[in-house]
């Protein structure tokens, strides 16, 4: 909770200790430049802050952090600086250092990035109640969700019980 309480400074102080460079990467773009100011590629082939067609988002283009914290959703979601932060960080290649750690299951050492994850499981929280209220909230949604070297079909397991995402 104290660490939580620190807001963007928890954040920042759990990427250094962790030490990754792509994650501190990710980190200080979010909270120093604007958006669709860099070329960095991603391992699919994608860049930063553009459309998977390379197209740039131009909604988007030159906001800084203020300007995401200051959206209508995020005003009306109650979002702080921390809870932006937190889902524009998971939005980038930064992701896996909050995943992995939520899915291995033999681990047993504290997550990393504690307060990260309950700031970004607190913001979707606070998005998901405002959006439910939203002109067409009730309308159908496809969602997607990539999984890399998983055959489905080859686990009838799977099929008997079901099976859950231990990540966001």
């Amino acid at each position: 909770r104290e660490r939580m309480a620190a807001g963007t400074a928890a954040i920042v102080a759990e990427a250094e200790a962790l030490g990754d460079p792509e994650v501190l990467e990710n980190l200080r773009y979010i909270l120093d430049a604007p958006a669709g100011s860099s070329n960095t590629q991603f391992h699919n082939g994608w860049r930063r802050d553009r459309a998977p067609d390379g197209s740039s988002l131009r909604s988007r283009r030159g906001m800084r952090l203020a300007d995401f914290v200051a959206l209508p959703v995020a005003r009306r979601a109650r979002l702080e600086e921390a809870h932006v932060v937190a889902l524009r960080l998971y939005s980038t290649a930064a992701f896996r250092a909050l995943n992995d750690p939520l899915r291995d299951r033999a681990r047993t050492a504290p997550h990393p990035f504690a307060a990260t994850v309950f700031l970004l499981a607190a913001a979707l929280r606070r998005l998901r109640a405002v959006t439910a209220t939203m002109a067409g909230a009730d309308e159908p949604l496809d969602l997607w969700r990539g999984m890399a070297q998983v055959d489905v079909n080859a686990d009838a397991a799977f099929f008997r019980r079901g099976g859950t995402e231990l990540a966001p």
